[in-house]
């Protein structure tokens, strides 16, 4: 229900415009408009009530049924209502980008869209308007075609062809009137295009139609269906524009990858369908406790992403064992009073300033697998891994550029990492070092890497040891030789860092 109050009130903007005109114009011209007001009381009428807003029906009910002398009255009675409902109840204000270099007509701008509704970024260039892109998530863009950097067409271009803002709805003004202009900026992807001066009621209604539209696309793509909660497109979004907001203001970023714990049982005992109200109830409990600045996706299955403003990953944590025991004191209960206790692992990384989406969810993917193995309905961050970073990896690999890779890599997380170009020194070392881990490259001159792990497997004190397998690419048969003769794990040729890191901390735990 609470979705569908949202999206009513959403809709209520584009009321509002059309009702505010009429009012202007009722008086002198009141046959037409008092129809078309009529019209609009009618269904808003109908739907008032329905959506759980009296009040609208009631106001709308006497203004369609009132004698023409009493309109004007009423009518301003349900402006000033709907304007106060929607300021009170929109979730925040929606944000609108105004790039327009000239201070007289981004003033009538400004002044003929509703600042209890809409928050105004201005820019007076395009590049401008860009770093406001990367830092604010734009609901609509109104785009000057005359900029001090740029012709508007282009900028049009440039952001149909980012994916990070192809979707967001463009108003062009201009001062052009030929009509080959205005062709060009639709067939570039311009919605709507206003000569100036604009009719401040024809703008206002439509970046409101506009704003609407643009709202229930992003449901329809961007939403994930069952939980409500951001889909990864979108993730992939808010990431990139945090991680440039956080860079700028020299704040600290954190990302929380999170699955549910023994999800797999409650699906299998209770059925799907409990199963899936489960996943909404807990996305349902995160976001509850999340601030407004926060960011939370369901990244698939029964795992979800946040991202934390502000939050290092001591702070981070600190917020989701709040989670964690909400979700203890408030179990998910079935149609049948079934109690049903729910909890999550999850892993917490800090986002550097040239990291990926993908490379900060594997570092806390791995983080969260650990959280598991420590016993789960815990959160884990690099600090919990000190012990573990002090291990001892053994590395048989005669490629100069596969073993510096390898070393820089696992060295720089803290481990300590003996190299060695063949396998009989690899074999001799063992003897002398205390391993926790093993990567052995298939083929070595001299002893290749099968033999030094069929003879590692015939001593007892290396028969559980966990031992990774080096091998390139399309040689399938290595996999299976290797697996046969006991090795627990194995990457192809070329990988990547990211990819290692995490297989080498899943076998040490």
């Amino acid at each position: 229900m609470k979705d569908l109050q949202q999206y009513y009130m959403e809709g209520l903007l584009s009321r509002i415009d059309a009702l505010s005109s009429a009012l202007k114009v009722l008086k002198d011209n009141p046959r037409d408009t008092e129809e078309s007001t009529r019209r609009i009381a009618h269904s808003l009428r109908g739907s008032g009530a329905t959506y759980g807003y009296p009040k609208i029906t009631e106001i709308s009910g006497r203004l369609e049924d009132c004698k023409t002398k009493d309109m004007p009255e009423i009518l301003d009675e349900l402006i000033r209502y709907l304007r106060n409902l929607v300021a009170e109840e929109m979730q925040e204000k929606q944000n609108i980008l105004l790039i327009e270099d000239n201070p007289e007509d981004a003033l009538i701008t400004q002044t003929t869209l509703d600042d209890h509704l809409f928050k105004i970024h201005l820019a007076e260039t395009g590049s401008q308007g860009e770093e406001i892109l990367k830092e604010n998530e734009i609901g609509l863009i109104i785009l000057d075609l005359i900029l001090p950097d740029t012709d508007g067409r282009n900028f049009i271009m440039k952001l149909k062809e980012n994916t990070y803002t192809a979707h967001i709805p463009i108003i062009v003004l201009s001062a052009k009137r030929h009509p080959q202009i205005k062709t060009e900026c639709f067939a570039l992807g311009a919605d709507e295009f206003f000569e100036k001066p604009v009719d401040p009621d024809l703008l206002s209604a439509a970046v409101s139609s506009k704003l609407q539209k643009a709202k229930q696309l992003f449901r329809e793509y961007r939403i994930d269906s069952l939980t409500g909660l951001l889909n990864r497109a979108s993730f992939n979004e808010s990431f990139q524009r945090l991680k440039a907001l956080s860079f700028r203001e020299k704040s600290p970023l954190s990302l929380a990858f999170v699955d549910l714990d023994h999800f797999k049982s409650i699906n299998d005992t209770y059925g799907h369908q409990v199963g899936d109200e489960v996943l909404k109830h807990v996305a349902d409990m995160i976001t509850n406790s999340l601030r407004k600045s926060d960011v939370i996706a369901r990244w698939g299955g029964e795992e979800f992403v946040m991202l934390l403003y502000n939050s290092d990953s001591r702070d981070t944590k600190i917020a989701l064992e709040k989670m964690l025991q909400s979700l203890a004191d408030t179990p998910f209960i079935t149609d049948n009073g079934v109690i049903i206790q729910c909890s999550f692992s999850g892993g917490i990384s800090t986002v550097e300033g040239d990291d990926s989406v993908d490379t900060v969810v594997s570092k806390a993917d791995s983080l969260l697998y650990f959280a598991k193995d420590a016993g789960r309905n815990r959160i884990a961050i690099d600090a919990d891994l000190a012990g573990e970073m002090r291990k001892t990896i053994l590395l048989a690999e005669d490629d100069d550029l596969t073993a510096d890779f390898v070393l820089h890599r696992l060295r720089k997380e803290g481990f300590e990492v003996h190299h060695f170009v063949n396998g009989e020194e690899a074999l001799e070392a063992f003897q002398k070092i205390p391993v926790s881990l093993a990567i052995l490259d298939v083929k070595m001159p001299g002893m290749d890497g099968f033999e030094v792990l069929k003879r590692l497997r015939e001593i007892p004190k290396f028969k559980s040891m966990p031992i990774m397998m080096l091998t390139s690419m399309g040689v399938e048969k290595d996999i299976v030789r290797g697996l046969e003769l006991g090795a627990d794990d194995y990457m192809l040729k070329p990988f990547s860092p990211t990819e290692l890191l995490a297989r080498v901390r899943k076998l040490l735990r």
